[in-house]
């Protein structure tokens, strides 16, 4: 018996060393096709092509959505999108890291770079409308008929700015959403550039899309022109990529002088499975305390 237990535990430990040499191995690699001058050459068209192609998805899916010819049929059709499953399971992952910070479910969200299918603010709606922020108490009370529960809090029903640069995205975006039914009455919609995105104060949670910013230096800018339009303490959400991933979506450094001056980084995940963006959750800091940090980075 012992023997027999001596042998499986010397077997799960070949196992487990042999699956961290595999990792580091393929880490090894990933590495050295993302340092390779070749790959590093062609990545600039490569991620604009990719952008590009993923544009014309979506304007194709809208359309092909948008044409149902009544709200079921159109609700059908969008679950029939190739990735539908993936931006659920995204979003989903996105409100777990955002509940780790803020354990209150957001009523207010900005999407910047929503495009022509807004799937991420639709999936949003799907989960936040199923969700109100409760205490224990307001848990139990909520199973008492109204009228012996008169205090019970009545929350604000959620709602999302989609925000994007390109009008016949935004057009598209809103038909499909009409095309939807009642869902379009919590959707809203601004043609703003994200380097002077429109005023964000009243937001507690940002997004920004993964196609925002081209490169490092472009993202972080935009970043900085985002902060400056919200509230201190609000939550961006920052969708990045990592490893072989980055060859399609531009990576991000979160922990630059220029981000960390605005920023306070609380959650940071990278998905191993089908999910193909990391997610990165930053709160804005004080503006005294930025300005501060910021004027220390110049300096230095």
């Amino acid at each position: 018996m012992g023997s027999e237990a001596t042998d499986a535990d010397a077997k799960s430990v070949s196992v487990t060393l042999a699956d961290d040499t595999l990792s580091l191995e393929a880490q090894s690699h990933v590495e050295q096709i993302l340092e390779n001058a070749k790959i590093k050459e062609i990545l600039p068209g490569l991620r604009a092509l990719c952008a590009e192609a993923e544009c014309y998805l979506e304007f194709q899916w809208a359309d092909i959505i948008s044409k149902g010819a009544n709200t079921q049929e159109v609700h059908k059709l969008l679950a029939t999108f190739p990735y539908y499953s993936n931006y659920i399971d995204l979003t989903r992952l996105e409100l777990a890291a955002l509940q780790t910070v803020d354990p209150t479910p957001p009523r207010q969200i900005a999407f910047i770079g929503s495009g022509p299918l807004p799937l991420t603010s639709l999936c949003l709606l799907s989960s936040l409308n199923e969700k109100t922020p409760k205490t224990l108490i307001q848990s139990l009370l909520s199973y008492l008929p109204s009228w012996l529960n008169p205090t019970a809090p009545k929350h604000p029903e959620v709602s999302i700015l989609n925000i994007d640069n390109n009008a016949s995205a935004l057009r598209q975006s809103e038909w499909l959403c009409m095309k939807l039914g009642n869902i379009a009455k919590q959707m809203s919609f601004s043609l703003s550039c994200a380097s002077s995105p429109p005023p964000l104060h009243a937001f507690p949670v940002i997004y920004l899309a993964a196609l925002v910013g081209s490169s490092q230096s472009e993202k972080e800018a935009l970043v900085q022109a985002v902060v400056g339009q919200m509230q201190e303490g609000a939550l961006l959400v920052i969708r990045t990529s990592w490893g072989l991933r980055s060859l399609l979506y531009p990576d991000f450094d979160c922990t630059t002088e220029g981000i960390l001056s605005v920023l306070e980084i609380c959650v940071v995940v990278h998905p191993y499975g089908h999910v193909v963006n990391s997610v990165i959750v930053g709160r804005v800091k004080a503006r005294t305390r930025a300005r501060s940090l910021a004027e220390s980075a110049i300096a230095a």
